[in-house]
């Protein structure tokens, strides 16, 4: 019994090992961590400089719009001022044109 105690107790030696491989593969995945933060960091980054970019493009079709839109209005507007000028120069020719063959 006292054997398989002795056996399965590691030596120093071994523990040590142990903990120096342990410590190796502890500071190889900070280091993995730290390239990912550093990705991440940046992609972050880039996604900002996106955002921004479509912002300004937003923006500018915003402001494309109002300017369209205004034209629109002003053309309507004038458009439905001659309509209603030539309604009242036909109401004006039929009114006279029924005076006519009154008389």
């Amino acid at each position: 019994m006292q054997k398989d105690l002795e056996e399965r107790v590691e030596s120093p030696t071994e523990v040590d090992s142990g903990k120096e491989a342990f410590e190796a593969v502890l500071l190889e995945h900070k280091h993995e961590i730290e390239v990912l933060k550093g990705a991440m960091a940046s992609a972050a980054k880039h996604f900002e400089v996106e955002l921004a970019h479509r912002d300004l493009e937003i923006d500018k079709c915003k402001h494309e719009l109002e300017v369209v839109s205004e034209k629109y209005f002003h053309d309507k507007s004038t458009l439905e001022d001659e309509h209603r000028r030539l309604q009242g120069h036909m109401e004006d020719g039929l009114f006279q044109a029924g005076q006519g063959i009154k008389r």
